[in-house]
């Protein structure tokens, strides 16, 4: 922009001052809004900026708040913006953090599964080869009266062609006992198989009648699968 003191030819009086000049570059919407007002008008350029500075002048505060108006848009604009992406960071967090959640929920309860399994196996490496066949034999035993005794009980001669027993019934019978029984008088108990036979004179032990102990018949440990089934 530059400016000339200097008045040229034909230099207008009715403005009572000094003229300068004045160039300058604008919008090319603004610059043919100006002249398209001057034509309407049927005034000159200078003429028409005069009068829009003086409009202006006596607009001053109302052009102010426009002026903060338009810059609070742009601010609030960019601050929408901004949240808007913080938004999108906030969502996808959760997003990850919901995910981490799930995956820590998926661990503890595969640690438990391990930990329980590592328990078994603890315990089954303390067994003794007695105790582990033990308790393979009550674990058959027990599938044996569930699905084919009658309330909990089976005869001794049915026990053993369950159990896979064949030839001389009698004598497994004897050995069955013998090894896994003591005999308390008018019944057998066996802590470890959790089971009870009941005598009957009337028959050998082929006759003899296999069932689930009773709490008042034998005290079982409080662990293992006799207490589960002890009714």
């Amino acid at each position: 922009m530059r400016y000339s003191r200097r008045p040229g030819p034909g230099r207008p009086r009715k403005y009572g001052e000094d003229l300068k000049k004045l160039q300058a570059h604008v919008p090319e919407s603004t610059y043919d809004a100006l002249y398209e007002m001057k034509e309407t008008l049927g005034v000159s350029l200078p003429e028409l900026l005069t009068w829009l500075v003086k409009l202006a002048r006596g607009n001053i505060e109302k052009l102010k708040i426009l002026a903060q108006y338009t810059h609070l848009r742009e601010y609030i604009s960019k601050l929408e913006k901004k949240y808007s992406e913080l938004e999108a960071k906030f969502l996808k967090l959760q997003d990850d953090y919901e995910r981490v959640l799930k995956e820590r929920d998926a661990l503890r309860e595969e640690v438990k599964a391990l930990k329980a399994e590592l328990a078994e196996l603890k315990r089954q490496l303390k067994m003794s080869a007695r105790e582990r066949q033990a308790e393979d034999l009550r674990l058959e035993i027990y599938e044996i009266l569930d699905k084919y005794g009658r309330d909990g009980s089976i005869k001794m001669l049915d026990l053993l062609k369950r159990l896979g027993y064949s030839g001389d019934y009698l004598r497994h019978a004897k050995e069955f006992l013998e090894r896994w029984f003591v005999d308390q008088g008018r019944i057998l108990v066996s802590e470890e198989l959790g089971l009870v036979v009941e005598k009957d004179l009337r028959f050998r032990e082929l006759g003899w009648i296999v069932r689930v102990a009773k709490r008042d018949e034998e005290k079982f440990r409080s662990s293992g699968i006799a207490e589960g089934v002890v009714a």
